[in-house]
């Protein structure tokens, strides 16, 4: 068994079909099909089930697949230590954060950090939740600082740093501000949310259906906080967010609506690839968080 037959096999399932696949590795089909047969003869078992719109994993696959992952990831994080070492020690650091990370804790830290390290390179991407696991997993960042996710995923593990409530949003003077409000009159305003893949929408849904009262459609989706904050300041729309988003600058101009019946709440943290181990730099970064929501907790 090569690595290369391994990265070839996690390919072809990204693309769920051997000729996509193998044009995406400039590969001849032929000889794609040709790797993977003699991966499925190394593990003694069919790894694909091949059908006429592509291919899915067998049960053997599936498990192949998670370790395939993890052993292409590590790889690549060693030979990217080496590489830092070949460069005279100028680490690299990838880190994914959500919405309110970006605004909050995460560039006040980064800054420090890069202050105390010179020659240290950081790139932050932002976005929402299962894309930023996804680029976590495959190795494209070394760790995610977001909302957690609410059930235990095996290959990935978690550092709890917040607690948060989620409440409603809307502009100061809004007509619903004044006096407690059921989901029945919310349901009725215009709304402005992330996308409906997040968990932050569907538990806003979820409220309701547990209610027997029919969700709002969000009229505007937004994957940018600051464009859906700012949509909410110059409207009468409403929106679903944590309730820090009014101690940061991007809050300004926002009164928070009592929605007795929205009574969720959010963990926030680090999310980072479970058998994979932090380098020291972007430690120093989790580290600076991890102190930074301490500090914000006690004030």
């Amino acid at each position: 068994m090569h690595l290369r037959q391994l990265k070839y096999f996690i390919q072809v399932v990204e693309h769920g079909n051997l000729t996509t696949a193998a044009s995406s590795l400039g590969l001849a089909q032929p000889t794609l099909t040709k790797s993977i047969r003699a991966l499925e003869q190394d593990v003694g078992s069919a790894l694909l089930r091949r059908h006429a719109r592509g291919v899915d994993l067998t049960e053997a696959g599936e498990r192949l697949l998670r370790h395939a992952r993890s052993v292409v990831v590590q790889i690549d994080d060693a030979m990217q230590e080496i590489q830092d070492l070949r460069d005279g020690g100028k680490a690299r650091v990838s880190i994914g954060a959500g919405p309110a990370w970006l605004r909050r804790h995460l560039p006040a830290v980064v800054a420090r950090v890069v202050a105390e390290r010179p020659g240290l390179q950081i790139s932050v991407s932002g976005g929402f939740d299962d894309a930023l696991l996804a680029d976590l997993r495959i190795g494209k960042i070394d760790f995610v600082v977001s909302e957690i996710p609410g059930n235990e995923i095996p290959d990935l593990k978690v550092l709890q740093l917040s607690k948060d409530d989620f409440v409603v949003f809307g502009r100061e003077g809004h007509p619903l501000l004044g006096q407690p409000r059921t989901l029945a009159e919310i349901s009725k305003a215009i709304w402005i949310m992330p996308p409906p893949t997040t968990r932050a929408s569907k538990r806003f849904e979820a409220h309701f259906l547990a209610r027997n009262v029919l969700p709002p459609v969000a009229s505007i989706v937004a994957d940018s906080m600051a464009f859906l904050l700012q949509a909410i300041r110059s409207s009468d729309a409403l929106t679903l967010s944590v309730s820090s988003t009014a101690r940061v600058a991007d809050g300004w101009g926002l009164s928070q609506l009592v929605v007795p019946e929205i009574d969720s709440y959010r963990e926030a943290g680090i999310i980072m690839r479970r058998n994979s181990k932090l380098s020291p730099a972007a430690q120093s970064i989790v580290d600076g968080l991890i102190d930074s929501c301490k500090i914000d907790s006690r004030s």
